[in-house]
């Protein structure tokens, strides 16, 4: 159906309601997955008469757990959270760290993909990527670090910097009115109104004349906003359409694993990336959550090949840093930079305070109401790039002055995230909420 400003919609109105959703596939998932835990705790209470030597193995291997998280190099805000999980829900806190840790739906979803991906690889074009010699000195230590990444340097690359999607919207369409060989997109959310009817609309007549076209979007979607069936519709307009990871009824550790990237290819000469999906909340066509507020660049030149070229390579998290490796690029840095825009506690800038590194943070992260400016950090207001960028200009040009913080970074990090501040302020909590006294705390 077609409908007006000249785009697409391949849904009627009301589609993804909640009462299809409660009696369409989503809802037979939803139902099956339950059964299946309620199946384990009916097992549980089955046998529980054998329930103490079952308690009693818990208990220990609950403690192996414990030991093995004090010794791993996990990120110590997981280490605490699987604590308190293990300490609340001693039984089932033990199963779930087995079941997730094991990953057995992710491993043998990586298994398939390693396959393909052997079979496939030597149809991939050779790397272009510059190497980290090629660029200026004050870059190489940050090419080494996204090399580590598995994200390779380029040269000869124009980026244009979107700094609202309803900018950027624009100019997408009309690139993809250029096209003449393939268009590819891939991305977290897509669903039905004007930004996807539009982009649809001109995928159509591409498809018509020739083009090919190829739409990857993340399962997730069919859960409210697209049916399971909408890759066959996209297929009868000519689009080659898959969904990624799809909901299935049984339970598994894969549905952790979603595809969050936002990705527009266009004849392997223009890419887009960011943070806009495909909804018309991104282009602020509608407004149910107020006005969006997200970015996306452009790239021209060599760089766009690593938006296709190498892409098995980086769809799944292949390898963890080690505390070495951390400790390692900590020494190369002199400042890092949080890149979210309203993260409550970026545990990135918290590691950096420990080895002395000042950081460069949004006014809406948990840690620029602990920064003081110019001392133990820099904070950028309203989310203005511009603002951002003189606060890296600034840092690229005194390095001298970033290594003088270190011991102010240092005592931030002992004053509000060490172990020291976190007995105090659970004391100090307790106090408040009992009434009794500091010597009566420090008596029990």
């Amino acid at each position: 159906m077609k409908d007006d400003d000249n785009h697409i919609l391949l849904l009627e109105k009301g589609k993804r309601g909640l009462l299809q959703i409660i009696f369409g596939r989503t809802g037979i998932i939803i139902v099956s997955l339950i059964v299946q835990i309620l199946f384990l705790f009916a097992a549980f209470y089955k046998l529980e008469g054998f329930l103490p030597y079952f308690w009693g193995g818990n208990t220990l291997l609950s403690a192996a757990v414990v030991l093995f998280l004090f010794g791993n190099d996990d990120n110590p805000t997981i280490k605490l959270t699987w604590f308190f999980i293990l300490a609340v829900l001693p039984v089932f806190g033990l199963i779930l760290y087995v079941y997730i840790k094991t990953d057995l739906g992710h491993r043998l979803m990586i298994r398939r993909y390693n396959d393909i991906l052997s079979q496939t690889e030597h149809f991939a074009p050779s790397e272009s990527a510059c190497s980290k010699e090629e660029l200026p000195e004050e870059l190489q230590s940050l090419a080494s670090y996204l090399n580590s990444c598995g994200f390779p340097c380029y040269q000869n690359t124009q980026a244009q910097y979107f700094p609202l999607g309803d900018d950027a919207f624009a100019v997408m369409c009309d690139e993809l009115q250029k096209a003449e060989h393939f268009i590819f997109l891939e991305y977290f959310i897509v669903r039905e109104g004007y930004m996807w009817g539009r982009i649809l609309e001109i995928l159509k007549e591409k498809v018509n004349a020739g083009i090919e076209v190829r739409v990857l979007y993340d399962g997730t979607c069919a859960v409210a906003l697209l049916p399971y069936s909408y890759p066959e519709k996209l297929e009868k307009l000519g689009i080659a359409c898959k969904m990624f990871a799809p909901l299935r009824p049984f339970v598994s550790t894969h549905y952790n694993y979603r595809d969050h990237r936002k990705i527009m290819v266009i004849d392997g000469k223009i890419g887009f990336t960011g943070g806009i999906n495909l909804s018309d909340e991104y282009i602020n066509r509608t407004s149910r959550l107020g006005h969006w507020k997200d970015t996306a660049i452009a790239l021209r030149g060599d760089a766009v090949r690593s938006l296709t070229a190498d892409c098995p390579d980086n769809v799944f998290y292949v390898k963890r840093l080690t505390r070495d490796e951390i400790k390692s690029l900590m020494a190369q840095c002199t400042c890092l930079v949080c890149a979210s825009r309203d993260d409550p506690m970026p545990t990135f800038v918290t590691e950096g305070l420990i080895f002395g590194k000042p950081a460069i943070v949004s006014e809406h992260t948990g840690t620029a109401g602990l920064i003081t400016e110019g001392v133990d950090g820099f904070v950028y207001e309203d989310d203005d790039p511009e603002k951002l960028a003189e606060r890296l200009a600034w840092a690229i040009d005194h390095p001298e002055k970033l290594a003088a913080m270190r011991q102010a970074c240092r005592d931030l990090y002992e004053r509000h995230y060490s172990k020291q501040a976190f007995a105090d302020g659970l004391k100090q909590a307790v106090r408040e909420l009992t009434g009794e006294s500091t010597l009566s705390l420090c008596q029990n």
